[in-house]
């Protein structure tokens, strides 16, 4: 009995490292080069909210990772545009960004860090859904970008 306990939170301890260890690429299938913003829920003990980052270039034909550890989440959220922001990824979730400027935005939904930061943007984002197996989560979860 003793041995089966020891063997099932082996099982569960990989699990959860295999969860954790998880990375997010971009793959970018246009014939322009586009900047990626990500933004993932943070809830540690300390803090509780939406954090945003951004950008990565993802050159065409490119696949850059984005986030590494992407953790026991179920989704995130993303934006992309063209470099210039011609063409755009956007979804129905406004979260905030900087419309030029490499950016790491906590609390990243609520209204206090526009007013404290009037050259942020609301922008929507597209809500991504981690793929999953028996173990979890993939380790490897790519997002196409094709126009």
């Amino acid at each position: 009995m003793k041995s089966r306990i020891i063997k099932l939170m082996f099982v569960c301890f990989c699990a959860i490292s295999y969860n954790i260890n998880a990375q997010l690429y971009f793959k970018n299938n246009t014939s322009e080069p586009v900047e990626v913003a990500y933004a993932k829920w943070n809830d540690d003990k300390h803090k509780d909210h939406w954090f945003t980052l951004g950008w990565w270039k993802v050159d065409p034909g490119e696949t850059k990772r984005i986030a590494a550890g992407i953790g026991l989440q179920d989704y995130c959220y993303y934006y992309a545009q063209s470099v210039g922001g011609k063409k755009k990824y956007d979804g129905k979730s406004t979260l905030l960004i900087h419309p030029t400027d490499a950016f790491d935005i906590d609390n990243a939904d609520k209204q206090y860090q526009k007013n404290n930061n009037p050259d942020y943007q609301w922008v929507g984002f597209r809500k991504h859904t981690y793929s999953r197996n028996l173990l979890g989560t993939h380790v490897k979860q790519t997002i196409v970008l094709n126009y």
